[in-house]
């Protein structure tokens, strides 16, 4: 049951994640990166599963049992709530005093508590119910049952998540669309750079960054030089001609109300993007 509340949350995290920009500006080759980083995840998530039924859902009903077993009380499922509670206490406490005292969000506690909660009771109960079984096949039942009940949660999550996108409650990143009037005008970005487009397309740059796209060395260097830009034939960036600066074309990004233009530099893998912004 954890392993299935982990998927489901990824799952969840990643329908979230397609209305960001940096999620769907990689385009096809993000995708595979995605799906490949969600092969993986599927491996890890059901390693980590192990661990944690071993390491902490296990005991955590072993715990509800000393306790019962201590208060002298009938073994009743509500023990296990109540453990879980109070561990889950502990920890919130723990990590969200020492962030609350020195700056940090006040609520990250409380959240943690709810978090670790939530997450820990289906699977703590379904323990519970395992263990409780005499006959193995019973138990195996049990232990359908939660596989049925996960796999229906990552239905729901996924089947939520479509629907939302589908009636527009949810909308997928798109990156704006700009005309040469738009464009016209100056861009800037980190340490000073600036980019002037002329609407007689003529182009006019002043590097000072570390990074532009295209540099093949993490020297800091200077460039100041002028070209030619023009809309990209697909319609989702410019072309530049800028030699002296590296600087051959830029995407368009961010929104239609703040659009703006990048490139992506260094490992793929980074998500490293040169930006500039629009000054109106």
């Amino acid at each position: 049951m954890l392993g299935a509340e982990m998927v489901t949350a990824a799952t969840g995290l990643f329908l979230w994640s397609l209305q960001d920009e940096i999620f769907i500006a990689g385009g096809f080759p993000a995708l595979i990166g995605y799906l490949v980083f969600g092969v993986l995840a599927v491996v890890l998530t059901v390693f980590l599963a192990c661990v944690g039924s071993v390491g902490v859902v296990l005991p955590l009903h072993l715990f509800a049992r000393w306790a019962v077993r201590r208060a002298g009380r009938q073994d009743r499922w509500w023990w296990c709530l109540a453990a879980i509670a109070a561990v889950a206490a502990v920890v919130a406490l723990a990590v969200g005093v020492p962030v609350a005292a020195t700056g940090g969000p006040a609520l990250l506690g409380p959240l943690l508590w709810l978090g670790l909660v939530a997450a820990l009771t289906p699977a703590t109960l379904f323990a519970r119910a395992a263990a409780s079984r005499k006959r193995p096949g019973a138990r195996w039942g049990i232990v359908g049952t939660a596989v049925a009940g996960g796999a229906a949660l990552w239905v729901a999550v996924l089947g939520t998540g479509i629907t939302a996108y589908a009636t527009g409650l949810l909308e997928l990143y798109e990156a704006p669309r700009l005309s040469a009037t738009e464009l016209a005008g100056t861009w800037t970005g980190g340490h000073g750079d600036t980019l002037r487009l002329s609407a007689d397309g003529t182009a006019v740059a002043h590097v000072t960054d570390d990074h532009p796209p295209g540099r093949i060395t993490d020297e800091p260097k200077e460039c100041t030089g002028t070209g030619r830009w023009s809309k990209s034939l697909q319609g989702d960036g410019i072309e530049l001609t800028i030699v002296p600066c590296n600087l051959y074309g830029l995407t368009f990004g961010g929104t239609q109300e703040k659009p703006t233009l990048y490139d992506w530099y260094g490992d793929p893998d980074s998500g490293d993007r040169y930006i500039l912004t629009r000054q109106d």
